[in-house]
């Protein structure tokens, strides 16, 4: 058992002889002994109480109510005490005093020090440990009689799913921005989960349960947390079309407004070029277009178009749509991808074959001032570069989140003319500078309606 020893500087001699007097098996942190030169006393004593400590014994004389870092230990006990739903704050009193705010501490149950010498010291510590003994056996005993479940258990069990979904989300759009080159502290995390209210924490412990959770659910894949760090090792699809769903739909329904009846449209791979493809093989289903070309390096999009084809009943050579992806052409009535007679099929070849790409429709996990937009690997890099400088008119897909983020690899820079569509919303400040940054580089940024 770990207990905290709240106390002022003038009673630290009396707090010793007692933690002198303690069985080995109660473990007492104490400032003096367990920080070391240069920690941060706040975070490591904060960190001590919400997770590291079964108990917190505060020792209580008229010197408590003037000291800023007891009202600030109690402060961060209140807390941990509300988190586990009992009683976590156990007071010795040394004499009565006024205790102003601190009056509440009366109203428990308390040990009282009897005087300073030895004997005395020794009692208090006997008495101590047999309270902590008191309480560790009602935890047991609480734990053997769980309680009996009632008719809405699994409505509860239902309702915690979807907050742990929910939490997954919220955790995921916060660490994207980051990889293995730049991780993020978790204590960055757990002040930007509590600053935003997006997931309610009352202490650094209670984020590393719910990121315990979350991995033991499988709902953080892609994410690795080690040595205090979280990053993004790897984007999964899965959850990506998941983050900023509105601002996406947005600029895919936006963007794909820009495509024109016999176009050859690049459509790169992403959550945000999921939602384009969607958008086109509904307009294709309302006759909006009589002749398109798609170019695809994503097998997702190229599965969708696949799709539509056979519920539309497309041949391979029917103009209204032809779809090649980068390894040849794709046989609608098939839903296979062949060969180019006699071409390769990398994505400057077919856009030599295709006479070039009117328009190139490229997601973006990262942009920044000055660099440009950036992505997580040399591979997506490159297929995104050599799209755009393929095509005769460039459009970036960027919702807010992207913005002054910077990935590994940079595929494309303000001086190529790039038109970055964006959906209103959050960073508003952050896309404003930028578009201000841009102007006289060929490049643009527009907001969605």
């Amino acid at each position: 058992m770990r207990i905290f020893l709240s106390h002022t500087t003038r009673n630290k001699p009396l707090v010793r002889e007692v933690r002198s007097g303690l069985p080995e098996h109660i473990n007492a942190w104490i400032d003096e002994k367990d920080l070391l030169a240069g920690d941060s006393i706040q975070n490591m004593i904060r960190n001590a109480i919400q997770t590291d400590t079964d108990f917190l014994v505060v020792f209580v004389d008229d010197s408590v109510p003037k000291s800023t870092w007891v009202a600030k230990e109690l402060e961060w006990a209140r807390a941990e005490e509300n988190r586990l739903g009992r009683p976590f704050i156990i007071p010795i009193i040394i004499e009565d005093a006024e205790l102003g705010d601190l009056d509440w501490l009366r109203e428990r149950l308390f040990l009282r020090c009897h005087g300073y010498t030895e004997a005395d010291t020794n009692r208090l510590a006997n008495e101590l440990s047999s309270a902590l003994f008191g309480w560790l056996s009602r935890d047991i005993e609480r734990l053997r009689r769980p309680p009996e479940p009632d008719a809405n258990d699994l409505a509860l069990l239902g309702r915690a799913d979807e907050l742990l979904q929910a939490t997954a989300q919220r955790v995921r759009a916060v660490v994207l921005p980051h990889r293995k080159s730049n991780p993020m502290q978790l204590g960055m995390l757990f002040d930007r989960l509590v600053s935003t209210g997006q997931v309610p924490l009352s202490s650094p412990k209670d984020l590393h349960d719910i990121l315990f959770r979350l991995r033991e659910r499988k709902l953080l894949s892609g994410v690795t947390i080690a040595g205090g760090r979280i990053y993004v090792e790897e984007e999964h699809l899965s959850w990506r079309l998941q983050e900023s769903l509105a601002a996406k739909q947005a600029i895919a329904e936006f963007a794909t407004n820009f495509i024109n009846d016999g176009n050859v449209v690049f459509v790169d791979g992403g959550s945000t070029a999921l939602h384009v493809c969607k958008n086109i093989c509904r307009n294709l289903q309302f006759h909006a277009w009589e002749s398109l070309t798609i170019v695809t390096n994503s097998p997702p999009v190229a599965a969708e178009f696949a799709l539509l084809a056979n519920e539309l009943g497309l041949d391979d050579y029917d103009t209204r749509l032809q779809v090649f992806s980068v390894g040849g052409r794709m046989r609608m009535n098939a839903a296979t991808v062949v060969a180019l007679d006699g071409a390769e099929s990398t994505i400057p070849a077919l856009a030599e074959h295709l006479g070039g790409f009117d328009i190139a429709l490229c997601g973006t996990n990262g942009i920044h001032w000055p660099g440009g937009c950036t992505t997580t690997s040399a591979a997506q890099a490159q297929g995104k570069r050599l799209a755009l400088e393929n095509s005769r008119r460039r459009v970036i897909m960027a919702d807010a989140s992207k913005y002054d983020v910077k990935q590994e690899m940079i595929f494309a820079g303000f001086d190529m003319g790039l038109e970055i569509i964006t959906a209103p919303g959050g960073n508003r400040g952050i896309v404003e500078d930028l578009s201000s940054k841009i102007e006289g580089t060929g490049s643009t940024i527009t907001l969605t309606p």
